[in-house]
């Protein structure tokens, strides 16, 4: 086990951590501000965009809703928008019947006969040349791209306001991000004072898009947000799960948060899910009640009745999105099961085939990510679409195989498309080249990996320290790592090692240690090994937590990783 510290220790704990991590300005990190606020005047055809909009208002509209969640936010943006410049536009809007993107030949063949005006494509569209060219000559619809992918063909036909195309924007901005700098643009001419109330719906599709919380820009739009949830649907979620809003941290949205609800119904929702979320989000035709029936304990008779709850739009909504998300994680363990078999333990690199299954092809990413974290190797996940001759799915990386996922795939040569994050992304491999990846697969080999420490603790943990790093823990989210600590040379009582199903515990010097995934005999070497000695000394690597158990906080360090370790002797001590 390699460890290094970071940065040298300033004497303030938090200092130390956000200087290891390359913030220099520490101060506008803690306090974001707008003064790096998009420039409207830099934004390539922006102003051609606010035009359209003006030139259409009284005509046919519809909108594109991407499907993720930074896709159905930054529609709905759009949508609610539009809604408060003139609340009796004529404005409709579309959702994929599957987990697609863009202009696809589905929509396509939809729009045909419809004959609307303006289509708006946020969080897509920047790529499809072809099918703009084809709304805009043949059926005279004019097209508006608000999106924020890598351009790799200009299209001459529509009005396209994307931030890589821009020299001097914000290249860190989502879909929902420039959704919302367009409707800031439309606020200068409309003054609709809906502009605020969207913010949050902002902040859900960055944080869901996996923006970077570095940004001065993202930040602040995010920090200020979430003090101030005024979507009813997000309200809603974080009420009936028993949270409220008024003590979120960004962390909350996407850990057993809103975030996961949505992503869950767009993946293996029913198309009428789907299309009830964006009303949802958007405030459409919200305002029924439904009856729901399920199962609850009745307390007295310790048995389960059939009880009948009388639900609004929005508890209904979350209802049918905890049931999607139940129905995902059944369809991803099922997966999992199903494919371990295809392990290959004399490989660096895990390849895994699933079958052609419609809900499992949506959560191709999800799958990847769990058995990456299962066997600690970089994993990919995929399924044979035998009409165009490939494998399709998704990458997940481990930075202790390699740093870089993505890119080791495309160095490869053999993949069609591998795009996304370094450690997250899409695949298309062609099928001929299954095997050859096989082999290259089996000569990857995982480097020592030295883990970056922010300090490296002597013998205990300052409790203090723990406390204070916790109190910051709304910070480490959103490119901005979680700390990681070393303690050497700890000395562990042997008589305090505890192992409780594959949880090891001890408590040293006020502080519980835990390590979770320990097997039997691991256990079993350091409380029996090492002949008559009644400690073992140990070298760590791990994070700090705060357990709360019946109102009660309790700090202690999570392992990541251990070493026993010969005990140091201090001379000077000896002979003193």
């Amino acid at each position: 086990m390699k460890y290094r510290q970071r940065t040298f220790h300033t004497g303030n704990i938090i200092e130390t951590i956000l200087n290891g991590r390359g913030i220099e300005n520490i101060e506008q990190f803690l306090n974001p501000t707008n003064a790096d606020d998009t420039k409207l005047e830099l934004v390539k055809n922006l102003e051609e965009g606010v035009k359209l909009i003006k030139d259409n208002l009284g005509k046919k509209i519809l909108i594109l809703v991407d499907s993720d969640c930074d896709g159905y936010t930054s529609a709905s943006i759009m949508y609610q928008y539009l809604k408060a410049v003139n609340p009796d536009i004529d404005i409709h809007f579309y959702v994929h019947e599957t987990k697609l993107h863009g202009l696809t030949n589905q929509f396509m063949d939809y729009i045909k006969d419809k004959s609307y005006d303006l289509i708006i494509i946020p969080d897509a569209g920047s790529n499809d040349v072809e099918n703009i060219e084809l709304l805009e000559r043949t059926y005279d619809t004019r097209v508006l791209v608000i999106d924020h992918h890598e351009i790799e063909k200009e299209s001459p036909y529509g009005v396209i306001i994307n931030n890589q195309a821009c020299e001097n924007t914000n290249s860190n901005l989502t879909g929902a991000g420039m959704a919302y700098i367009f409707c800031r643009a439309l606020e200068r001419e409309f003054r609709t004072g809906k502009l605020e109330e969207l913010a949050d719906l902002a902040m859900i599709g960055l944080i869901g898009d996996s923006a970077n919380l570095r940004d001065n820009e993202v930040r602040f739009l995010c920090m200020n947000a979430i003090k101030g949830i005024t979507n009813n649907l997000l309200k809603t979620f974080y009420q009936v799960n028993g949270k409220g809003t008024e003590n979120l941290i960004i962390k909350d949205l996407s850990f057993s948060g809103i975030i996961p609800m949505i992503n869950a119904v767009v993946r293996v929702g029913t198309l009428e899910e789907r299309i009830q979320l964006f009303q949802a989000l958007s405030n459409i035709d919200c305002d029924y009640t439904t009856v729901v029936e399920k199962r609850k304990l009745n307390k007295e008779t310790r048995k389960y009745e059939i009880k009948a709850f009388e639900m609004n739009a929005y508890e209904y909504m979350v209802e049918v999105g905890t049931k999607a998300k139940s129905r995902q994680d059944s369809i991803t363990k099922k997966v999992i099961k199903s494919v371990e078999k295809q392990y290959d333990p004399s490989s660096g690199i895990q390849l895994f085939i699933i079958d052609d299954n419609e809900e499992a092809k949506g959560i191709t990413g999800l799958i990847a990510n769990k058995l990456s974290g299962q066997y600690q190797q970089p994993c990919i996940v995929m399924w044979e679409s035998p009409e165009h001759g490939n494998y399709i799915g998704s990458l997940r990386g481990n930075v202790k195989v390699l740093k870089d996922f993505k890119q080791w795939c495309t160095n490869t040569g053999l993949f069609s498309l591998a795009q996304g994050h370094p450690n997250a992304a899409g695949i298309i491999l062609p099928t001929s080249n299954l095997e050859q990846l096989r082999e290259m697969a089996r000569n990857v080999e995982a480097e020592e990996y030295c883990n970056d420490v922010d300090l490296i603790y002597k013998g205990f943990v300052n409790v203090e320290d723990v406390k204070i790093v916790n109190r910051y823990k709304h910070l480490w989210y959103g490119g901005v790592e979680e700390p990681l600590f070393a303690v050497e040379q700890i000395e562990v009582p042997k008589s305090a090692l505890v192992l409780n199903k594959s949880t090891m515990k001890f408590y040293v010097n006020g502080l519980t240690y835990i390590k979770f995934r320990t097997s039997e005999s691991e256990f079993n070497s350091l409380k029996y090994g090492n002949g008559f000695d009644e400690t073992v000394t140990l070298n760590l690597v791990g994070r700090f937590d705060i357990n709360t158990w019946n109102g009660n906080c309790y700090p202690q360090f999570v392992i990541d990783d251990y070493e026993v370790a010969e005990k140091e002797v201090n001379l000077y001590g000896i002979f003193a």
